[in-house]
């Protein structure tokens, strides 16, 4: 028999599973848009074509987050506020991956917990978009300063969009 206790217990982890997904998603969009800069500012050449492009950033791509973070810090590439931040992003998205679950073993029984996990996830999520829209400005400056043009860039990022699904 299902009673008020299980429903409010299955609309908890429905809500908390959601946004872990949310902000997962929005951590994977972080990487990957370090991972892009990270090839562009330190290991794309002019002219290399997209083949070889697509290879390195495959390969670059594989690696874990805080490497690439390592590697665009020790290259002087990122300021150190930013580096800081990226930092405490890496930290927060170890600790969802890693211990979230352990740690919020109450979570369904709580209102409390729940509000608490809840408020973190939506967080993580609301600062990796933050990132996220300043690591893709620094690779835009970029790739703007190495010559490509704006209108170049926006048809790129209009094909992608719509490749992706986001606008038809």
């Amino acid at each position: 028999m299902v009673t008020v206790n299980h429903l409010v217990k299955a609309d908890r982890l429905a809500a908390i599973t959601q946004r872990i997904g949310f902000a997962l998603w929005q951590l994977q969009e972080l990487e990957w848009t370090t991972t892009n800069y990270l090839v562009v500012r330190l290991r794309a050449k002019r002219g290399i074509g997209e083949e070889a492009g697509g290879t390195l950033l495959k390969s670059v791509g594989k690696r874990p987050f805080g490497s690439l973070l390592k590697e665009l810090s020790d290259a002087g590439v990122l300021e150190p506020e930013l580096a800081q931040k990226l930092q405490a992003v890496l930290k927060d998205r170890n600790w969802l991956v890693h211990r979230s679950r352990r740690e919020n073993r109450a979570v369904l029984t709580s209102d409390e917990q729940c509000a608490t996990l809840i408020a973190k996830l939506e967080s993580i999520s609301a600062e990796a978009l933050s990132m996220l829209k300043h690591v893709g400005q620094l690779l835009e400056r970029y790739v703007l300063e190495s010559g490509v043009s704006k209108e170049f860039i926006d048809q790129e990022s209009e094909r992608l969009l719509v490749q992706w699904g986001i606008i038809e």
